[in-house]
């Protein structure tokens, strides 16, 4: 039976077999089966003067449970179909966490109400190979105390410390420069897990109209730029956070948005073209965050979206520019590279969210055929340089 799940085809069946060869009386084959259970699960016996650590592959698992049934000629007799060196380990250590008696889930921010609060950690580590290393840290202040306790106490850990499950305890002053507390525990077999609380500092950047800003972005060279402030707790005041721009101060302050966990910075910026950096500093000293932009003389397409994709009756295009245009034309073809129709870009204005129908026609005004088109979007600067941009559309009626 066990050979014919193992050459099951289809992702079915067994991935090893152990089995006699011979025919095998009751009890030494039940004393076998139950060290082997032992040896995946619970690992020493109180009448061995020495304990197995097998890591859990398959092939150790099984040399460590035959050394310690004992019986020779019956262990010869058993065979294992199968790659010895399968590794059994369901994955890395599962870790349970609590922040002041309250649980939590991988990622969730740290909750606190007051600057002097101590963040109550109670954590439960568990594993199916033995637990080898445990530590509870900063990501840039280093390493937290703590204690830990086996929960499964049995001879083998008493012998040398490791165990398959621990109680993890840790008392940490709140510090607001912190970045976050992680618990990580490594096993036997080297995978490791990690339980991160981020301290929930951020800023993020917009323009009116726009998604969040990211790093390196390009921007026109005039407009607004609005920042999100988010702190850890309330205690932390708007009037504390301020702005300075390509180094220099500029007197603008946050304020209050009626959620103590949130501030705004509005800035009206006119830059030239080249890098420009804006900081948002804590107590006028500490970079609290910040973001580098870009502002260049060239026409450069912010955004650019189809939508719906795909269409049944009309598709919209929805673009931003940066830089000056001259002209601009959006241009639907056929896979194959036939024009179907040629679209007038009117709206050119820089930095404004701008949209463009097509109704699906084509030049001569008749609906075009289910299937898949290109969208050419074309814009020249002053120079006469193009700017191109394009992507596929779905007919789908």
């Amino acid at each position: 039976m066990g050979e014919k799940f193992l050459f099951l085809d289809q992702n079915r069946g067994s991935v090893a077999s152990y089995a006699s060869d011979g025919y095998e009386f009751l009890y030494p084959n039940n004393n076998l089966t139950n060290d082997l259970m032992e040896m995946l699960f619970w690992t020493s016996r109180e009448d061995e003067s020495q304990s197995y650590f097998p890591q859990w592959i398959l092939g150790s698992v099984i040399s460590a449970a035959e050394l310690r049934y004992g019986g020779y000629q019956s262990s010869m007799r058993y065979n294992l179909l199968g790659d010895p060196l399968l590794r059994l380990d369901a994955g890395p250590p599962k870790i349970r966490l609590l922040l002041d008696g309250v649980e939590q889930n991988n990622g969730d921010s740290l909750f606190v109400t007051a600057s002097e609060d101590t963040l109550e950690i109670l954590a439960y580590v568990t594993d199916e190979a033995y637990i080898k290393d445990l530590a509870v840290y900063d990501p840039e202040l280093g390493s937290y105390p703590f204690t830990f306790e086996a929960l499964v106490d049995t001879l083998a850990h008493q012998d040398s410390g490791i165990s398959r499950a621990y109680q993890v305890e840790a008392r940490i002053p709140y510090d607001f420069t912190m970045k976050g507390v992680v618990l990580e525990a490594t096993d036997q077999s080297g995978r490791v897990s990690t339980f991160s609380l981020p301290n929930p500092k951020s800023v993020k950047f917009f323009i009116e109209g726009s998604d969040s800003l990211v790093e390196g972005q390009w921007v026109r060279s005039e407009g607004v730029i609005n920042m999100r402030i988010r702190v850890p707790h309330a205690d932390v005041g708007a009037p504390r956070f301020s702005l300075r721009a390509d180094g220099e101060d500029t007197g603008d302050f946050a304020t209050a948005t009626g959620d103590p966990l949130n501030h705004k910075i509005s800035f009206e910026y006119e830059w030239g073209p080249g890098a420009h950096q804006l900081e948002i500093l804590l107590d006028g000293t500490a970079v609290y965050g910040g973001i580098n932009l870009m502002v260049d003389s060239e026409v450069r397409l912010l955004s650019g979206l189809v939508y719906p994709n795909p269409f049944r009756d009309m598709a919209l295009f929805r673009y931003s520019l940066t830089g000056h245009a001259t002209e601009g034309l959006l241009k639907i073809y056929t896979v194959s590279g036939r024009l179907v129709r040629s679209l007038e870009i009117t709206d050119l204005g820089e930095g404004t969210e701008h949209w463009l129908e097509w109704d699906g026609l084509d030049q001569g005004g008749e609906a075009i055929a289910n299937g898949t088109y290109l969208f050419r979007f074309v814009v020249k600067n002053v120079q006469g340089e193009e700017l191109i941009w394009q992507d596929r559309v779905v007919r789908m009626r």
